[in-house]
């Protein structure tokens, strides 16, 4: 029994939207990319391309660790039972930066992202745990005084 998945889908995360690329076991695309936004609706939408994709086997996806918008995303799909990987930005960088391609467009990123899942040349980065979160935000908060009404400069 083959223990490949049948679908790799790769997601380059943005702040207002994603972009997701689904391919085969081949390395060839079964489904035309999709962006979605970043909300609930957006992943219905993704959601609704998957399962067409996929056609009831097993998937893996992989995104970005890009700033904190991975975070919804991973705990969606991860809720939805499918296995998920996050990649370190800086390493999917480097690693696309050593093969010639054209201008990047996140259609690009996103396949490469799925390649980069199917032919398991990256590490993927744990996920922290929520305490690990937590403490992340409460650091940024106050790194960033302004943000909280805060100012430095007073007397």
């Amino acid at each position: 029994m083959d223990e490949r998945p049948a679908l790799y889908v790769g997601i380059d995360v943005g702040k207002r939207s994603h972009q997701a690329a689904f391919i085969g076991p081949d390395g060839n695309d079964l489904a035309k990319t999709l962006r979605f936004a970043n909300t609930a609706e957006g992943y219905a939408a993704f959601r609704g391309r998957l399962k067409a994709a996929v056609g009831g086997g097993r998937v893996q996806v992989a995104l970005e660790a890009t700033g904190h918008y991975w975070m919804a995303l991973y705990q969606r799909l991860n809720d939805d039972g499918h296995e998920v990987v996050v990649f370190n930005p800086m390493q999917t960088h480097a690693f696309t930066n050593t093969s010639i391609r054209g201008a990047k467009t996140d259609r690009v990123d996103a396949r490469r992202i799925a390649q980069l899942l199917r032919q398991e040349q990256l590490p993927a980065t744990v996920k922290p745990d929520e305490d690990r979160i937590a403490l992340r935000e409460l650091t940024s908060v106050l790194n960033n005084p302004v943000g909280i009404g805060l100012d430095k400069n007073r007397d």
